[in-house]
C-alpha cells in the first residue's frame, strides 16, 4: 500500500472550485440571497471561533440533485456517493462564444465511446467570468439534442464551468424553463456547476466532488478536487 507521502510525490491536484465568501456572487434573481458569515464565539470572548453558515445549496462550486427540478427527484441525500468521485474525461470547449449552443455535431467529433458510467467535464472558459454579469447572461448552453446524445452514452455526473445547462433565455419567465436541466436531472444525472477550470488541467483526470449530506434537499455546495498521475 503507499503511504501518504508517497501519494502526494505521484499525483499532481488541483482545486477546481471558485471561492466562497459574502462577496461570492449569487444567481440574479430574487430568491438567491447573498452568503453570510455570522461571528458566534470569537477568542476573546469565548476562547474559540465559531461562525453561522447562511448560504444557498445553489451558491457557487455546486452539485444539482434531480429533485432541484423533478418532482419526486432523488434528493441530495439519497445520491450514491460514487456520482461524485472516480475518473473523468475533460472536454475542451473553450472556443464556444457567447451564446453558442452546443450541437451534436460537436460531440460526434469527440471519442466519448468510454463515459459510460464515468464524470464527464465540460471547459468552457467560462469560469473567467466568474462574477461578472455576463457570467448568468450571456453564456454557451447544450442542445436538447446535444443533451440526449450525451444521456444516451450514460455517463454518471455531468459539469461544466458554466451557471446552468440551459440557454440563459430560457428561464422561469420564459416559455421554455430550463429544458436541459429537467432532461438531465429527469434521467438521474447530478449536475456539476460552476466549477473553476481555469487551471490547465489534463484531459482524463479523477475528481472527487462530495456533497453535505442535507437531508431532502434539492443541492449542495462542494470543494471540487481534481487530481492527475505526475
Amino acid at each position: 500500500m503507499l503511504s501518504l507521502n508517497s501519494y502526494k510525490e505521484n499525483n499532481i491536484f488541483y482545486d477546481l472550485s471558485h471561492e466562497i465568501s459574502p462577496d461570492t456572487s449569487t444567481f440574479p434573481v430574487w430568491w438567491h440571497k447573498k452568503v453570510e458569515f455570522e461571528i458566534l464565539g470569537t477568542l476573546e470572548n469565548a476562547g474559540r471561533r465559531t461562525t453561522h453558515l447562511h448560504i444557498g445549496t445553489h451558491l457557487g462550486t455546486h452539485i444539482d440533485a434531480p429533485s432541484h427540478f423533478i418532482a419526486g427527484g432523488e434528493s441530495i441525500d439519497k445520491l450514491k456517493i460514487d456520482h461524485f468521485i472516480g475518473s473523468a474525461i475533460v472536454v475542451n470547449f473553450d472556443h464556444f462564444d457567447q451564446f453558442q449552443e452546443v450541437q451534436v455535431s460537436d460531440l460526434e467529433q469527440l471519442d466519448l465511446s468510454q463515459i459510460s458510467g464515468e464524470i464527464v467535464i465540460f471547459k468552457f472558459g467560462w469560469s473567467n467570468n466568474f462574477g461578472k454579469d455576463i457570467y448568468y447572461s450571456n453564456q454557451p448552453y447544450f442542445s436538447i439534442s446535444a443533451c440526449e446524445y450525451l444521456l444516451s452514452r450514460n455517463p454518471k455526473t455531468i459539469g461544466y464551468d458554466l451557471a446552468m445547462p440551459d440557454d440563459p433565455r430560457n428561464g422561469q419567465s420564459s416559455d421554455c424553463d430550463s429544458p436541459a436541466h429537467k432532461l438531465f436531472l429527469g434521467a438521474g444525472v447530478p449536475l456539476l456547476e460552476n466549477l473553476n477550470l481555469r487551471l490547465n488541467i489534463p484531459k482524463e483526470i479523477n475528481i472527487s466532488c462530495t456533497p453535505l449530506k442535507l437531508k431532502d434537499l434539492d443541492g449542495s455546495p462542494v470543494r471540487c478536487v481534481g487530481w492527475s498521475n505526475g
